[in-house]
């Protein structure tokens, strides 16, 4: 079952003239834990209570920018069942960045546009075998999922969606 928000945010992705034709620095991503479950913490009234496997969730996330000072993280919230998050992925500007006359080229090629989209999926990829390694560690247990399989992304090309990603997180913002 998807979130309302989330099936808002699909149509407003393909609103007439927003622009595909370039890498969206800036994506939406929703990661679900497996069956949906409460694994990170629980809901007490209007706040989140983060466990321990939540804590580590949470310090794995923060992690992510060490691996790459291209990454910056917007927003983000933790709940129990999943982490709803906003994240960009940034070029060096000067000599090495798109505002270089002589790498102009390059970042508008379809080769930046493969490279650049290689980034997101590893990077969430990283952030869940991270996490799961983590906790499975310290439970004990060997290969143990944590994870929905895969993950829900939404680039955010215009204002549009990046107003709806930023109620829908500021939604959950008063829990965590």
């Amino acid at each position: 079952m998807k979130d309302t928000t989330i099936t808002l945010l699909e149509k407003a992705g393909s609103v007439p003239g927003s622009s595909h034709a370039l890498f969206p620095r800036r994506f939406f991503i929703a990661v679900y834990t497996k069956d949906r479950e409460p694994f990170f913490g629980k809901q007490q009234k209007e706040t989140v209570a983060l466990n321990k496997f939540g804590k580590i969730a949470q310090e794995e996330w923060h992690n992510i920018t060490h691996i790459s000072k291209d990454i910056h993280l917007e927003k983000f919230v933790l709940l129990p069942e999943k982490l709803l998050a906003v994240l960009s992925l940034k070029q060096e500007t000067g000599t090495n960045g798109e505002n270089d006359p002589a790498l102009h080229w390059f970042y508008k090629s379809k080769i930046y546009n493969d490279l650049a989209a290689f980034a997101l999926p590893s990077i969430v990829r990283g952030y869940k075998a991270a996490v799961a390694t983590r906790i499975n560690m310290l439970k004990g247990t060997m290969f143990e999922q944590v994870w929905q399989n895969g993950y829900y992304k939404q680039p955010v090309h215009n204002r549009e969606i990046l107003d709806i990603v930023d109620s829908y997180i500021a939604s959950f913002t008063t829990l965590a």
